[in-house]
Parts: structure tokens; sequence; C-alpha cells
């Protein structure tokens, strides 16, 4: 890009007075490069590609639209369970654990008991 300018300046706000305003300078060379400057400070920042912009290069696509594959109706939200109905699922859970521990419990006492014959 010969003979074009290397950088783009801007103000960073139109509301303040042009004197008190930050700068920001754009690469138009290595398009993500901006510095931005306030008086005698200033900071540098890159998030790019890493590719140099020329003239006829090749971009990377554009990105499909998210869930453009989707073509069924919107999703619909469920109804919440009432307060008894999770009571209820909970009680439930706590009889299967139950039951579960019970044989467990079995399993372990006749486990126990034949080691014991064993040791003798």
């Amino acid at each position: 890009m010969s003979g074009s300018p290397a950088w783009s300046s801007h103000l960073a706000s139109t509301l303040l007075p042009q004197k008190f305003s930050p700068v920001f300078l754009r690469s138009l060379n290595w398009p993500g490069a901006v510095t931005v400057s306030f008086n005698d400070k200033f900071a540098n920042i890159y998030i790019g590609n890493g590719l140099k912009a020329k003239v006829g290069q090749y971009n990377i696509p554009a990105l499909p639209k998210m869930q453009s594959e989707y073509q069924g109706d919107a999703l619909i939200e469920g109804v919440d369970p009432s307060v008894e109905e999770e009571k209820a699922f909970e009680d439930m859970l706590k009889k299967q654990d139950g039951e579960e521990g019970e044989e467990e419990g079995e399993k372990q006492e006749e486990d126990g008991e034949e080691e014991s014959a064993e040791e003798e």
C-alpha cells in the first residue's frame, strides 16, 4: 500500500473539547493495531490475525448466522413443578436411597461374617 497513509487518526470523544480528548490511531497496514494517546501517555494494542492488509488479499469469510440449520418452531419454556410435586420427588429419591442403603448394609454384614469365619 505504498503512497497511502499508514495510520488514520480519530478523537476518542466528541463530547470533550479537542484539547482534552484522547486520540486514537488505527493502522491501515495492520488491521487490529491501535494506539491511544492522552497528554504524554500512550498505550498500544494489537488484536488481529497477523496478516498485513493488502489490496486484493484473501479475506477470511464471515461466519454463518448462528443456528441457521435450526428449522423448527420457537423453543417453548417448560412449566416448573409445584412445591408439592418437588417434595414428592424428593421423598421418592430418599426412599430409593434408603432401599439401596439397606441392601449395601446387608452385604457388608455378610462379608464381615465370612471374614470372621475365615480367621477362626
